[in-house]
């Protein structure tokens, strides 16, 4: 089992401050900090570390092999991610101040300069039962879902941010969601935790769910467990996780 995650890379750029600077105003930061980011980047380096056999695809600008060097030391592969010329990489600059608040300003970038055509050429590299996993920070979101359930690949959605796109798009060809409670929420109309879950099995019957919980753990729901989704949740390194048919919490 293969999987491809395809999803940003950002530079995050941090800069220390009293207060959120305001309109009008010129304000001298504290400190500077630069970091890579991205939730297509951070999910594949989370897989990695979990065991998993994972390439990231995706595009960054002439300012990316810092992103990529960060792949790379993590045990990602990176043969799959487009430099392009004449574009920086997605990037944020972020503030952060005296109580720990921080104010963002994202640039998609190179992020969104994906096209069918580099989608297709990539999955050709892959097959029915290999998995790709997904988020809201790039483009082409719809036609790389298509093209992958065509080919018998399993998808897996994180619908981070949330945005008017992710109604758009053919969520039905969902294998597995990646939620919060707020992101559930925005996909089922529903708030109460159980309400979410039960709401998912009705509008998605065949689909997974992981539900985030902040520091109560977290809700894995199938109604039937794909094999290899199942190995791969037990290679990560989380020694008292119980998996059933039903509801299941982990913390």
């Amino acid at each position: 089992m293969k999987i491809l995650s395809f999803g940003s890379m950002n530079i995050d750029n941090t800069y220390s401050v009293d207060e959120f600077v305001q309109p009008g105003e010129t304000m001298t930061a504290k400190n500077l900090s630069k970091f890579c980011g991205g939730k297509g980047l951070n999910q594949s380096i989370a897989l990695a570390s979990a065991g998993a056999d994972v390439a990231h695809f995706g595009c960054v600008g002439e300012d990316g092999d810092i992103l990529l060097d960060m792949l790379k030391s993590r045990g990602v592969n990176t043969d799959s991610v487009i430099k392009i010329d004449n574009i920086t990489s997605g990037h944020a600059i972020i503030q952060v101040d005296s109580h720990g608040q921080n104010s963002i300003l994202l640039y998609p970038g190179a992020n969104r300069r994906m096209t069918p055509e580099l989608i297709d050429r990539e999955l050709e590299k892959y097959s029915c039962g290999d998995w790709l996993l997904i988020q809201n920070e790039t483009n082409c979101l719809e036609y790389i879902m298509r093209a992958a359930n065509k080919k018998g690949m399993k998808i897996a959605f994180n619908p981070s941010p949330m945005d008017g796109t992710v109604s758009t798009l053919p969520l039905e060809l969902v294998d597995l969601f990646l939620v919060n409670e707020i992101e559930g929420a925005a996909v089922t109309g529903k708030e109460i935790t159980e309400e979410i879950t039960a709401e998912f099995e009705k509008l998605f019957p065949n689909a997974a769910v992981i539900l985030t919980l902040g520091k109560k753990g977290s809700i894995f729901y199938r109604r039937f467990i794909y094999r290899d989704l199942l190995r791969f949740l037990h290679s990560a390194k989380r020694p008292n996780v119980l998996f059933s048919n039903r509801n299941c919490r982990c913390s």
